[in-house]
């Protein structure tokens, strides 16, 4: 009888709570939806016949057989609202691997890598500055000539191979959040398989967590 009453009490509580938050135009906590924007494993979705590389920057191959290149949707994803602060030269010759965009989240920054080699024709100087939000398409990087033919494209991932080494990738950035937040639940990500990650759970890592994103997954 006790626990009934208990019981009972307890729902008349909660059934108060919400009569009086109806009367003011509320919602209750419990039955509000989260407004937080998260990612998964079948959360991106990216144009047909691109290249990834390693360091999560994109190369897609033009009519004139030039390449664009950018920062791709799973970096904008895990580092949150960032702002491209540079990028490499035209004319410059660039190496596989070497630094073409720098960017910055809050007082964090991090570099992108050349998915391959060649000379830089053009950039895309409009997004200096702003925030990346279409990585595909407005907010490309620049373009560039390759200088080794198909040998340019050995170690970058498409297809469905591309899908699969994202999933990989959204695994190991939870391993990676769940190693280097101070709490769990800042990452927003329940670290079980298939579970959510907060859009730009890496911004609330501190510096050194940061360089040892950039190294995991920015630099190949």
């Amino acid at each position: 009888m006790v626990a009934l009453f208990v019981a009972i009490t307890f729902v008349l509580f909660i059934v108060i709570d919400i009569l009086v938050l109806k009367a003011q135009r509320k919602k209750h906590p419990a039955f509000q939806t989260s407004l937080t924007a998260v990612f998964n494993k079948k959360s991106f979705n990216f144009p047909e016949k691109i290249f990834v590389s390693p360091g999560h920057t994109w190369a897609k191959v033009l009519q004139d057989g030039l390449v664009k290149i950018g920062i791709d949707d799973f970096a904008v994803k895990a580092l949150g609202k960032i702002s491209i602060t540079d990028i490499a030269q035209k004319d410059t010759i660039i190496k596989r691997g070497d630094v073409i965009l720098q960017a910055a989240f809050g007082r964090k920054k991090v570099a992108f890598r050349s998915p391959l080699e060649g000379i830089i024709k053009s950039v895309n100087s409009d997004i200096i500055g702003k925030l990346v939000t279409d990585p595909y398409n407005t907010n490309w990087g620049l373009v560039v000539a390759p200088s080794k033919g198909e040998e340019n494209f050995k170690y970058l991932k498409t297809g469905d191979e591309l899908v699969k080494w994202l999933k990989e990738e959204v695994t190991r950035l939870k391993d990676f959040l769940s190693s280097n937040m101070p709490k769990l639940e800042l990452a927003g990500a329940t670290m079980h398989d298939g579970g959510n990650i907060v859009e730009g759970a890496v911004s609330n890592i501190n510096e050194e967590g940061i360089h040892d994103f950039e190294k995991e997954f920015l630099t190949f």
